[in-house]
C-alpha cells in the first residue's frame, strides 16, 4: 500500500507534489485524479480547500476517504470522469503522475473540460522521459522498468516536453504556467554505469537544460486559441546547482581531452 504514498511538503519546492500545491492555490473546489490514499489532497485541505477524489485502488480510495471529502472508485480506462461526477463543477482538476498511467490521455483530459467552472484548470505533473538517465542508459543498451520512477512499469504513455505541450494544447487547453523538478542524470533510479560512458557523453547530456528536468508540473486553462507555453520555470537552487554542474562537467571534459592529445 506504500508504493505511491508519499509525506507532503510543501515547503520541498523541487518535489512535484509541492509543485501542485502551489499551483493549485488555497481554498479552491478540487478534484483530484489519482488521489491515491489523499496525502496531496491532506495538504490542500488544509489550505481551505474541499477536495474529492478518484482512485482505481479500492484499498487506497478507502484511506483517502478518511482524509477528503469525498472518495469515487473507478478506472480512467472504462468511465468518463464527467460521468462520475455529473452535475459537479471544480476550481482545479489534478492529474498528478496520472495521464502516463492510461491508455487515452488526450480524451481524458479533453473530458475534464466539462467539470471545470469559470476560470478553473487543469494541473498536471508528468515524468520526462527526456531525463538525461534515460539518454545515458540507452546509450549503454538500457530500457530496464522499475516498480516506480521514470520508468514505472506500470506506465503506458510517454512524454517529452514537446509531447507534453502537444497534449495539451491539442485538447484544447492554454498553459498558463509551466514549471520543472530536477534531479542529476546520475543521482536517480535509472542504472547507468558511468565508468562505460563514452568519453564527453555525461558532459553533453548534462549540458541539455531539459535532461536535469525530472518532472513537469503545468497548470493549463481551456482556450480557444491557445498560446505558446510560459517559458519552463525551475526552482532557484536548483537552477544554480544544474548551473554549477554543467560547468564542473565541461572542465572535467576538457581536461581529459588536453592530456588524451
Amino acid at each position: 500500500m506504500s508504493l505511491y504514498g508519499v509525506d507532503v511538503d510543501p515547503t520541498q519546492m523541487n518535489t512535484s507534489h509541492a509543485q501542485v500545491v502551489d499551483l493549485v492555490g488555497p481554498s479552491r473546489r478540487v478534484l483530484d485524479v489519482g488521489c491515491w490514499r489523499g496525502d496531496t489532497g491532506r495538504v490542500l485541505m488544509e489550505r481551505g480547500c474541499t477536495v474529492s477524489g478518484f482512485e482505481v485502488d479500492p484499498e487506497a480510495a478507502a484511506q483517502a476517504a478518511e482524509v477528503l471529502d469525498d472518495v469515487r472508485i473507478g478506472d480512467l480506462n472504462a468511465v468518463a470522469l464527467s460521468e462520475v461526477f455529473r452535475g459537479e463543477l471544480f476550481d482545479v482538476v489534478i492529474f498528478a503522475d496520472v495521464l502516463e498511467h492510461v491508455l487515452d490521455p488526450e480524451g481524458v483530459l479533453a473530458d475534464a473540460c466539462s467539470l471545470l467552472a469559470a476560470d478553473g484548470r487543469v494541473v498536471i505533473s508528468i515524468p520526462n522521459v527526456g531525463h538525461g538517465s534515460l539518454r545515458l542508459a540507452h546509450l549503454q543498451g538500457r530500457w530496464d522498468m522499475t516498480d516506480t520512477g521514470l520508468l514505472d512499469r506500470t506506465h503506458i504513455k510517454f512524454f517529452t516536453r514537446q509531447s507534453l505541450v502537444a497534449l495539451v494544447t491539442n485538447c484544447g487547453f492554454e498553459i498558463v504556467d509551466f514549471r520543472g523538478t530536477t534531479a542529476d542524470p546520475l543521482a536517480v533510479e535509472v542504472d547507468v554505469d558511468r565508468r562505460r560512458l563514452p568519453p564527453g557523453a555525461l558532459w553533453w547530456v548534462r549540458a541539455k537544460p531539459e535532461s536535469y528536468i525530472y518532472q513537469f508540473q503545468l497548470a493549463a486553462v481551456p482556450s480557444p486559441t491557445p498560446k505558446p507555453p510560459t517559458p519552463l520555470r525551475l526552482p532557484t537552487t536548483q537552477r544554480q546547482n544544474l548551473i554549477r554542474a554543467v560547468r564542473g562537467d565541461a572542465v572535467r571534459f576538457a581536461r581529459r581531452f588536453v592530456r588524451s592529445r
